[in-house]
C-alpha cells in the first residue's frame, strides 16, 4: 500500500486497530511505529479505531434504519457451547 500510494501520488493512511484493549498496549503501538520508521515507511494520516467508535455507530444505525443490516443479540463473551447452538 505504501509503495502504491507513493508511486501514484496518493495518501498513505495508517489505521491502528486498537479496539482490543487486552492485546493492544502503548508499548505494542510504539513498537509498530518504531518498525515503520526503521523501514522509512511514513504516513500522511493516522486514525485510531478507538477514536472513531461514534462514527462507526452512526453508520451502523443508518444501515439499520435503511433495513440493510440486522442486530445480533448473541452475547459477545457468552458460553462458547451456547454460541455454537445458536449458529
Amino acid at each position: 500500500n505504501w509503495l502504491f500510494a507513493r508511486r501514484h501520488g496518493g495518501t498513505m493512511i495508517l489505521r491502528i486497530d486498537d479496539t482490543d484493549l487486552e492485546r493492544n498496549t502503548e508499548a505494542s503501538l510504539q513498537s509498530i511505529f518504531d518498525g515503520l520508521r526503521w523501514l522509512e515507511l511514513d504516513w500522511d494520516e493516522q486514525y485510531r479505531q478507538s477514536e472513531r467508535l461514534e462514527l462507526h455507530r452512526q453508520l451502523a444505525e443508518a444501515a439499520f434504519a435503511k433495513g440493510m443490516a440486522y442486530r445480533d443479540f448473541t452475547p459477545a463473551h457468552g458460553n462458547p457451547d451456547e454460541r455454537a447452538e445458536n449458529e
